[in-house]
């Protein structure tokens, strides 16, 4: 676990008077870094805290009216500006040798660094749940089976939204430069990331799951365009959450039996142990109580699950983004529960000035018009009787 503390000083390029343009070198003398609470580190709360500042004649700095140009999370904001202000500089002169003082901003960049193991008690084994963990892998295990057996109709509606940098605050300051007599005045536009117009793609291809080296994958016709995001698919987490070599990754709960699709289900309340080492969170899973079939399930992925490019634009950015999930069975055939519909949002916090929470993009997927076939497909072929 380690902090990254990154003090950026955005004053030289943005100063301009009306007789010189005096180029100003700060040289820090002290400086302290912020604290980072534990449990924002394991909430991996991460990004920048951008600090209006003025720096006195001494070279102690203040933060002007508590002046946070970008919010990150109210203990984070108040560390940096408790941090800061332990700061100090060699006094700024004047040509003639006399101190100065000058208003400028300070970016600190909290990073939480590699996730800490944060092991959960998951308390004693309940028969009852035990039971009901057994009868949903046993459907599970002959779904997947003939998970391969079969061709659907995919409908996909996403609109993603791109990163774009807006000034996100503009604020006059003053100065003196150094040549006697000379005062500045400047603005100073500190741009933070915010999310742009939504774009939206709908498409319709043919769809079905193959299987190589026991990992199952995709295979649309037509295929998607090369950038389309990918997205965690709906038939491979099941084995994840209960497989009985895999559950002692989870916690598992039994809440109150809910009704879903006209059946009786058990709802059943899943946490990783340790949040930062599989690709699930947390998860709720509606199984039949009559078959144990799974008809939906609710899941909160890991960011390791999101799309490439999605996770280097948050490093990027200093972007903290969640991944959740809603998939129903709700197309029953031959006996078994196949994906009706899959509802995918991904979301970006610390946006803008304010940290705002948005949607990057929102996936919505409809499966129908399923074609059965009595033998294994390879990933190109579909051999019949």
């Amino acid at each position: 676990m380690h902090m990254c503390l990154s003090f950026l000083l955005l004053l030289s390029s943005f100063i301009s008077g009306t007789q010189t343009d005096p180029k100003i070198i700060l040289k820090p003398v002290q400086s302290a870094a912020p604290a980072y609470p534990e449990h924002l580190k394991n909430l991996r709360i991460r990004g920048e805290v951008v600090l209006m500042i003025a720096i006195n004649e001494t070279g102690r700095v203040n933060v002007v009216n508590r002046g946070v140009v970008r919010k990150l999370h109210p203990e984070l904001d108040q560390a940096a500006i408790e941090a800061v202000e332990q700061w100090k500089y060699e006094p700024i002169l004047r040509k003639d040798g006399k101190p100065i003082r000058i208003v400028t901003f300070v970016s600190v960049v909290f990073d939480p660094g590699e996730p800490k193991t944060v092991v959960r008690d998951c308390g004693p084994a309940d028969e009852r749940l035990t039971a009901v963990l057994d009868q949903c892998w046993n459907t599970i295990s002959k779904l997947e089976a003939i998970s391969y057996l079969y061709v659907c109709r995919e409908s996909s509606v996403i609109e993603t939204r791109p990163v774009v940098a807006r000034p996100g605050r503009s604020i006059m300051a003053s100065g003196e430069s150094g040549q006697e007599g000379v005062s500045l005045e400047y603005a100073v536009d500190v741009n933070v990331p915010e999310l742009g117009k939504a774009e939206r793609e709908k498409i319709v291809c043919d769809y079905q799951l193959t299987s190589r080296n026991h990992r199952i994958s995709e295979l649309r016709t037509p295929a998607r365009p090369q950038d389309f995001p990918s997205f965690p698919v709906p038939l491979s987490f099941p084995p994840q959450l209960f497989g009985p070599g895999l559950r002692s990754a989870f916690c598992f709960a039994l809440k109150k039996p809910e009704r879903f699709l006209k059946n009786d289900c058990d709802v059943i309340e899943i946490t990783a142990r340790d949040p930062w080492i599989g690709p699930i969170r947390r998860a709720l899973v509606w199984a039949s109580r009559n078959n144990h079939h799974i008809l939906k399930a609710e899941l909160e992925f890991n960011e390791s699950v999101l799309d490439p490019r999605w996770r280097e634009e948050c490093r990027r950015e200093y972007l903290t983004p969640s991944l959740t999930a809603v998939y129903e069975f709700g197309i029953e055939k031959i006996g078994f529960r196949f994906p009706s519909r899959t509802r995918i949002r991904v979301e970006y916090s610390a946006l803008g000035a304010s940290n705002r929470t948005e949607a990057k993009a929102e996936l919505d997927i409809r499966y129908d018009q399923y074609r059965f076939f009595n033998v294994e497909t390879d990933p190109k072929i579909i051999k019949t009787p």
